[in-house]
């Protein structure tokens, strides 16, 4: 096991960045998961940990050790793609000791360590087959298992789910999951998808256009986004956002919009008098929309009309799709028993001390409280 550290990386083609001034440390035995959109450079990034691709400026560590410069077979690192990338030709017995058998490993050591693998994954009565005889989630077991033979200081995983179907991709995400809590190797993770990524990882680093946007444990980047990319990439469904102008009405700070004012919390009041006559971006989690009906203590100044356009019920929730009168859009998060249709008006409260605010300009977040800077967070 080894601790993980990207020391201000930087990945070019030509003139394009494609992973700009990246520094980050993943402790020794955390389970760390990149996550961001197509293009955000987070492949790239576990590329050039593993060697796969040439690091343009700046260095990678692996325990002590500057890595930089070496190959990927001497790296002790463990890869596991999204594509299986077993060998057809060979059982999966053999496809479990190829590697092994490459790096001179005694033969007895081989044995044991392939059918400990296999024992622990599951497949111990697949070893005689061919992966073509195989599901897709056995051949990723058996791509896990590869990995875990080799018993390095470092697994890297990229996208290992993406082939897989709904079912299969949440049986193996445990399967992955159990995997860290008994063997402890550091593992650095790559998805697109954020709900892998928040039910995965120790810490999740969230990473667009190239450029680290934070990187903190999962609880914080969903309650505590330094940026509004951040907050609506984290959560499903997304933060809704809207503008509105910070402006003081009859002594009291307010957000006004063009139909509807909302009250400011005494937690946000002294950050967003900095912002006063200026419009911000205001965002609340589907969650936190409330009916109105629900809970008659909530403020009536914070009390919102609004049109139902679309219900998707989901069993055990529904998610509601609503049109205010200056045609701003949200989706609410609501209990499946409110009797709600395409068409009907009804009033929801967006309580004040579950509301976001972010510069129109930067994206920054605007806080009542300290928000932990990238530095802090990584």
């Amino acid at each position: 096991m080894a601790r993980v550290v990207f020391d201000h990386v930087w990945k070019r083609y030509g003139n394009n960045a494609v992973v700009e001034d990246l520094t980050l440390e993943v402790p020794d035995g955390e389970f760390v998961v990149l996550v961001g959109p197509s293009g955000s450079g987070k492949s790239t990034a576990l590329r050039m940990l593993a060697g796969l691709e040439e690091i343009s400026q700046g260095n990678v560590i692996i325990g002590d050790r500057v890595v930089t410069g070496l190959t990927p077979k001497d790296r002790d690192i463990a890869m596991v793609f999204q594509s299986y990338a077993l060998y057809p030709h060979m059982s999966i017995y053999d496809n479990l000791a190829y590697g092994l058998k490459l790096h001179h490993v005694a033969k007895p050591d081989i044995d044991r360590r392939v059918r400990e693998a296999a024992s622990f994954l599951g497949i111990a009565e697949l070893l005689d087959r061919k992966p073509r005889q195989l599901s897709g989630g056995q051949r990723q077991r058996v791509a896990l298992g590869r990995a875990i033979v080799r018993e390095p200081q470092v697994f890297l995983m990229d996208e290992p789910l993406s082939n897989l179907d709904a079912k299969l991709r949440v049986q193996t995400r445990a399967e992955i999951i159990k995997l860290h809590q008994r063997l402890g190797t550091t593992t650095i993770y790559v998805t697109h998808d954020q709900v892998e990524a928040m039910t995965m990882g120790d810490r999740i680093a969230v990473l667009n256009q190239g450029r680290l946007q934070q990187f903190d444990t999962p609880d914080r980047l969903y309650h505590h986004p330094v940026n509004s990319f951040v907050a609506g990439f984290i959560g499903s469904p997304a933060m809704n956002f809207f503008q509105m102008r910070v402006q003081d009405v009859e002594g009291q700070l307010k957000l006004v919009g063009e139909h509807f004012s909302l009250p400011v919390s005494a937690e946000d009041a002294s950050a967003l008098a900095a912002h006063r006559d200026e419009e911000v971006t205001v965002g609340i989690r589907p969650e936190d929309i409330v009916d109105r009906r629900l809970d008659g203590r909530l403020p009536a100044d914070a009390v919102i009309p609004v049109r139902v356009d679309v219900v998707e019920t989901l069993g055990p929730e529904q998610y509601v799709y609503l049109e205010t009168a200056a045609g701003d859009t949200m989706v609410a998060r609501m209990p499946p028993d409110i009797p709600l249709r395409a068409g009907n008006t009804v009033d929801v409260v967006l309580p004040p001390d579950r509301l976001y605010f972010f510069d129109l300009t930067s994206g920054d977040a605007i806080r009542g409280e300290e928000v932990e800077s990238l530095a802090e967070a990584g």
